[in-house]
């Protein structure tokens, strides 16, 4: 049956095909209405045949549906009852089929015309759904149910799924994660206007350009895969920003220069650049010039002018004026555009070197400095290699520069001194400040010298260290002068305490030997010079003393077991009887390993110190407590505080009497009582705040008995 079918529409499609047509379908419609003449007689002869005349002319063409016309007017006159054999007896026959003639005509005709607009229009749309099939663009039609009623080629490929699959499957349903896009389509089919957006696909990672327009079915709507623009201009816009920040960060801009309109623009940050205020800048070359410091701008315009006349470029740096007086400095550099010949464009950047000028200049002071110290300045890597050498340095150590850099530091070091290299190196590292440490160092004839030394760390601008740099100052001669004066002043201290003591022990035996003999009033007078030949007595032994602390012998101590209570108590005790209710006491056991004698000594000239010092209507408080192993004894009183100057140098000998015009004695008691608490193992300090004056003394004790 298909195979009938298909050699019928063979044979329909040739010129012989559409002859055949209108005779059998003319012959099968003759048969039908002869068959039906015992119903129909003579009445209407011609209405079996205009379906006729209709199908030959849609499917056939004109001439196939005029054949049936001539042919169905042929078979009606010639065969069909009454009129037969072209039997037309009556004018009204002829009218009859002169109107049949005209109207199957007229089918015939308009079936044909119409067949050929169908075709037409049929491909009118071929042509058209091929022209957007070719498109690169997709191309989708939804009725105003967001259904889908039509979608090109490419519009099939982006939405991913099959045509059959698309049309009318709603594109909410499809697509709802394009909300902005629903949103533009709906106010489309509402509004009836033509929007235009981009919309961003997460599912597909995608990016859209909707253009939406009204039709007929609802809205039509263009769709374009932009992703790649968009990531290229993301990839534009995230390489002007880092530009734009890497400008910024360099204090750096770029400027045009029109040449036939003198319009300059430049970057927004070349306004930062020049110390202006944001958007400030006149646009011109006037009001650029204008910006160039007075004695610059000759300089400036002759670079620019030379460039111009010979098509190159020009570099310089100059200084422009900001709007409060101030000078930065800026390196700017430009290029000419040319253009038939001429000058056209000027391009250029410009950049703020106003810290690079000033490093520049801070080390040419650096330098100058450096050059003229009088001490040597040394530089050298983290392996000891010596990197710079000033003049000092040659004049102390004797070699010169260019014998010293390259070498290692240990050039100069002793050999019993060469770990303090690696030691001095370890702190350096550790990024830590040598501050005057004092040494020994070789000079180039072998000399050995006594140096000050400062050691400090070298950063990079990352801030690792690179080196170190050093200041050595040759106190040798300094260092000599020191140590003679020590040796005669504690020449002459031994002397004098050894001298006066022999006579002084006379006197005091010859005063106790008078002391048996003389009258009431005359003990008096004895009982005086024995408090003063006392008071010497005292001021000897502290010579004494001092003489050996300084001397290198320290303190000597008997220690046996004792109770620094008891001790203190004993001296607050003595010191009582000179100083009525002057002395308060409190202690607490700390029992120990202590010189007596020694130990009593300190705490007397502690509180000693206290009751001449202090307020005479205050009382001085001597307390003696125990905590966490040591024991610990403060003596206070009330009183002007004492000054910082003085308090930073109490301890040291003689500070005390030269800071006070009224001091009775030699300044040593501070000293001895120092050197009597650390031959034991001890500390003492100070505190002087708000009219008390505490001196506390922390010993080593053992545990007290429960």
């Amino acid at each position: 049956m298909t195979r009938l079918w298909l050699v019928w529409r063979r044979l329909w499609e040739t010129r012989t095909g559409k002859l055949v047509l209108p005779v059998v379908l003319t012959a099968a419609s003759m048969a039908l209405r002869m068959a039906l003449v015992p119903w129909l007689g003579s009445r209407a002869p011609y209405m079996f045949f205009f379906p006729v005349v209709l199908v030959c002319a849609w499917w056939g063409g004109r001439l196939s549906g005029l054949t049936a016309v001539a042919v169905s007017a042929f078979a009606s006159v010639w065969l069909l009852p009454p009129i037969g054999a072209f039997a037309i007896t009556s004018l009204g026959d002829w009218l009859l089929t002169g109107f049949y003639l005209l109207v199957a005509t007229t089918i015939a005709l308009a079936a044909n015309s119409a067949q050929a607009l169908r075709v037409a229009s049929q491909q009118e749309a071929s042509r058209t759904r091929e022209i957007l099939d070719q498109m690169t663009a997709g191309f989708v039609v939804l009725d105003r149910d967001f259904r889908f009623v039509f979608l090109n080629a490419k519009g099939i490929e982006l939405c991913g799924l099959p045509y059959e699959e698309l049309i009318g499957r709603d594109a909410r349903q499809l697509f709802g994660q394009a909300a902005e896009a629903m949103t533009r389509i709906q106010r489309v089919l509402e509004r009836r206007e033509s929007q235009e957006y981009e919309v961003y696909y997460p599912p597909y990672d995608r990016w859209y350009l909707h253009r939406a327009f009204p039709v007929r079915e609802g809205a039509g709507i263009f769709v374009v895969d932009v992703t790649d623009r968009k990531r290229d201009e993301e990839a534009i816009s995230q390489s002007r920003e880092l530009l734009t920040r890497a400008l910024t960060a360099a204090r750096m801009g770029y400027w045009s220069w029109e040449i036939a309109s003198g319009r300059v623009s430049w970057s927004d940050n070349l306004d930062a650049v020049h110390g202006l205020p944001e958007g400030s800048f006149g646009g011109s070359v006037d009001a650029f010039l204008e910006l160039v410091h007075p004695q610059d701008r000759p300089g400036v315009e002759a670079a620019m002018r030379r460039a111009l006349a010979e098509g190159s470029s020009y570099e310089l740096e100059f200084r422009v004026v900001r709007p409060d007086g101030g000078i930065e400095w800026i390196a700017g550099r430009g290029e000419v555009e040319m253009g038939d010949g001429k000058a056209v464009r000027m391009t250029g950047l410009g950049s703020n070197v106003t810290a690079r000028k000033k490093s520049e200049e801070e080390r040419r002071l650096l330098a100058a400095i450096v050059s003229s110290s009088e001490d040597a300045i040394v530089s050298k890597a983290l392996d000891g290699t010596i990197t710079s050498w000033n003049r000092a340095a040659e004049r102390i150590f004797g070699y010169e520069s260019d014998e010293a850099v390259g070498k290692s530091i240990k050039l100069i070091f002793p050999p019993e001194k060469e770990e303090d290299f690696l030691a001095i190196l370890d702190r350096v590292r550790r990024g830590e400040r040598v501050e005057h440490y004092e040494t020994l160092r070789k000079t180039k004839d072998g000399r050995i010298i006594e140096v000050a030394l400062t050691v400090s760390p070298v950063h990079d601008d990352r801030g690792n260290i690179v080196g170190a740099s050093k200041i050595a100052r040759d106190v040798t001669a300094l260092k000599a002068t020191e140590r003679e004066r020590q040796r005669t002043r504690d020449m002459y201290l031994g002397i004098l305490g050894h001298d006066l003591r022999n006579p002084l022990n006379t006197i005091v035996a010859s005063l106790y030997t008078l002391d048996r003999i003389l009258t009431d009033d005359a003990r008096k007078v004895l009982s005086r010079m024995a408090r003063s030949t006392q008071r010497m007595s005292r001021m000897i032994e502290q010579l004494l003393d001092f003489t050996r602390a300084r001397l290198g012998e320290g303190i000597i101590l008997d220690l046996s077991a004792g109770d620094l209570r008891d001790i203190s108590h004993a001296v607050v005790e003595e010191l009582e009887a000179q100083h009525p209710r002057r002395i308060r006491f409190e202690g607490k056991p700390v029992p120990g390993r202590f010189d007596s004698d020694r130990l009593a000594q300190a705490v007397a000239n502690l509180v000693g110190n206290a009751l001449q010092h202090g307020s005479p209507d205050e009382p001085v408080d001597v307390r003696v407590t125990s905590h966490n192993g040591h024991g610990r004894l403060e003596v206070e009183n009330r009183g002007a505080p004492i000054p910082d100057a003085v308090k930073a140098t109490i301890f040291e000998p003689f500070r005390r009497a030269e800071t006070r015009q009224d001091s009775s004695g030699l300044g040593l008691g501070l000293y001895i009582a120092r050197e009597i608490v650390r031959a034991h193992g001890g500390t003492i300090e100070v505190e002087s705040a708000d009219n008390r004056t505490t001196f506390a003394i922390e010993l080593p004790s053992e545990k007290s008995p429960a």
